[in-house]
């Protein structure tokens, strides 16, 4: 009897299709998770409503205005665009207001490389129907919202 030859199987290969696809997915997900980094700053106004700051660290929002105090509360983040870009956007609904905070939802909005343009709305509801014209302009109390440009600090 003579001795039996064994041949290793070869390792299976990760084709070049394959490879470059798991290529494409990290970036991907490299690129999601720098998209969604957390968006913080300090906004200075100033005028008779909006004299105060706002300040946006990763956890908490705090803005303090003439007529309102929000001290820093835990949020959540309703809507985010471009904020790569000199003209981004995001709104913001505070989780729990303290009790001279007039502001359930605060957005955020870039007008220019400093300038920015802070709202403040009563509700979620006046945040959701901003756009309506029933609700812009609206002289109702609930429907009001504070409009203060604001120049980023940093």
């Amino acid at each position: 009897m003579g001795k039996e030859t064994q041949h290793p199987v070869p390792a299976p290969r990760i084709g070049f299709e394959k490879w470059k696809v798991a290529a494409l997915l990290a970036l991907a997900a490299t690129s999601h998770a720098m998209a969604e980094a957390p968006f913080t700053g300090a906004f200075s106004g100033t005028g008779r409503a909006c004299s105060g700051g706002l300040f946006v660290r990763t956890r908490t929002i705090e803005w303090n205005s003439s007529f309102s105090i929000c001290k820093p509360a835990r949020y959540e983040v309703l809507d985010r665009e471009g904020l790569a870009s000199d003209q981004g956007r995001i709104a913001f609904r505070l989780k729990a207001r303290s009790r001279r905070c007039l502001y359930e939802v605060v957005e955020a909005q870039q007008v220019s490389r400093y300038g920015w343009d802070i709202r403040g709305y009563q509700s979620l509801e006046s945040y959701r129907k901003r756009d309506l014209p029933d609700w812009s302009n609206s002289p109702l109390g609930d429907r009001m919202i504070l409009s203060c440009p604001m120049t980023r600090l940093e």
